[in-house]
């Protein structure tokens, strides 16, 4: 499936792709993407979604859900954004989402969160106010390339200096490469901080550089605001 996707297109399509892709880079925002989940039988994320569905307990099935904004961030490394799309067919994205501007503001200044990186507002993008954009990569979904060929694509270059770029780009490998700690640090230590930090008091004296380098950031789960989402349920 993934080897050899683009023998279908012409060399004037190869072309015109080429050209589009290189004009994309990570942590461009797109107009492109949504987020498939993939389950097995009756679960509490399918019955959110889609309470009247009914599937047996043997039965997989897989739930698309949009972005309230209809804007994805690109997480693809810059090279591979441009590779041949018979070795690298997809790019990696992740769902734009507007927060409360306070929580926006606390993931730019507070403890790091491994979730949720805080964007510059894209130029008119027109958010409501009282919010900001973050990109939230607890959901990171394929999108074909030749599918940024279409006339309606939008690429919103958001992160404009180099050292935001960066600054990206080390977030993301940061979450999958962050050493996991102990339970009792999470029980004990890490959500007596966010409780703390909740209230609007500061963190004990001697805690900040350990809260800094351990911290998820608290309990800042929220459920992902979704246009009426597709599914597809198959027979395993």
């Amino acid at each position: 499936m993934a080897r050899g996707a683009g023998r279908s297109l012409s060399a004037a399509g190869r072309a015109r792709l080429g050209q589009r892709l290189a004009a994309i880079r990570q942590g461009d925002v797109i107009s492109l993407g949504a987020t498939t989940i993939v389950g097995r039988g009756r679960t509490p994320t399918l019955s959110e979604a889609l309470p009247d569905a009914l599937p047996d307990d043997d039965q997989g099935w897989t739930l698309s859900l949009f972005s309230e904004l209809g804007l994805y961030v690109v997480l693809s490394q810059d090279c591979d954004i441009v590779r041949s799309v018979d070795v690298e067919p997809c790019l990696l994205v992740c769902p734009l989402e507007a927060v409360d501007t306070a929580e926006w503001e606390a993931l730019r200044r507070g403890p790091y969160s491994p979730q949720e990186f805080p964007f510059p507002e894209p130029d008119g993008l027109g958010l409501p106010e009282g919010t900001a954009p973050v990109a939230n990569v607890r959901f990171v979904t394929s999108v074909d390339k030749a599918a940024v060929l279409v006339p309606t694509f939008l690429c919103i270059p958001a992160l404009r200096s180099a050292a935001l770029r960066e600054r990206f780009a080390s977030w993301l490998a940061r979450r999958a490469a962050r050493a996991p700690h102990p339970d009792a640090l999470e029980r004990d230590v890490l959500a007596a901080c966010s409780a703390r930090q909740g209230a609007g008091q500061g963190l004990p004296q001697g805690l900040h550089r350990g809260w800094d380098a351990t911290s998820s950031c608290g309990p800042r789960v929220r459920h992902w605001r979704q246009s009426p989402p597709s599914t597809t349920v198959r027979r395993a």
